[in-house]
């Protein structure tokens, strides 16, 4: 059987003496770690949450705490609603309980730890629960919406006139003649030939003939 490899065990008394390191009592911001849900002894609902220290010199310490909902009291209440608050959570838009506890992991809030005995020890609570100045919790950036494009003005239909609305077209125009042109002379007829030598006389003129 391989014997382990030797083990430093100087670190290892180092690393269990940070895990009984406490922060001290203060303001933090602190990173929610874990969250769920568990019953009291009196069966009412409560969260238990495990956090972190995030900055300073007291960064990755734990911190802890138990909020419980007493739902006949509504200053309880009002607690309550501002725990989840702080952690960004409105209740009346999640589709269940579980889906708070799973929203709290990873959140960023700023709180007060104070110390409690328990069990013979000196543990680090977390309460006052408040929203972070920074964007740890802040929802998504809306993204900005495309302005809306002008619409397109409508063409005017071309005018065209109907077939049975168009003008007859124009006879041909003779060409004026241009200056110092001939004009033609058409021959004035006479009375006595042609077509009108054939035109038999008006009634008085035939009444005149006859008397001479």
């Amino acid at each position: 059987m391989t014997e382990p490899q030797m083990i430093d065990w100087a670190h290892l008394r180092d690393l269990a003496q940070k895990a009984n390191e406490i922060p001290p009592p203060g303001e933090y911001l602190l990173r929610c770690e874990s969250a769920q849900w568990f019953s009291t002894k009196t069966g009412k609902p409560a969260i238990k949450a495990q956090y972190s220290v995030v900055d300073g010199p007291c960064a990755g310490m734990s911190v802890w705490n138990n909020q419980t909902l007493t739902t006949t009291s509504a200053v309880a209440v009002d607690i309550f609603l501002r725990f989840l608050g702080a952690h960004g959570i409105d209740p009346t838009q999640v589709q269940s309980n579980e889906q708070i506890t799973k929203m709290m992991s990873g959140r960023h809030v700023e709180a007060t730890i104070e110390h409690e005995e328990y069990n013979g020890r000196t543990m680090p609570r977390a309460k006052n629960f408040r929203q972070t100045g920074g964007q740890a919790n802040a929802a998504p950036a809306a993204q900005p919406q495309p302005m809306a494009q002008p619409m397109a003005q409508p063409q005017p239909l071309n005018q065209t006139t109907a077939p049975d609305a168009q003008m007859p077209p124009l006879p041909p125009q003779s060409p004026q003649p241009g200056p110092g042109a001939q004009t033609a002379q058409l021959p004035v007829p006479d009375p006595a030939e042609g077509y009108l030598a054939g035109i038999p006389p008006v009634f008085g003129e035939q009444q005149q003939q006859q008397a001479q």
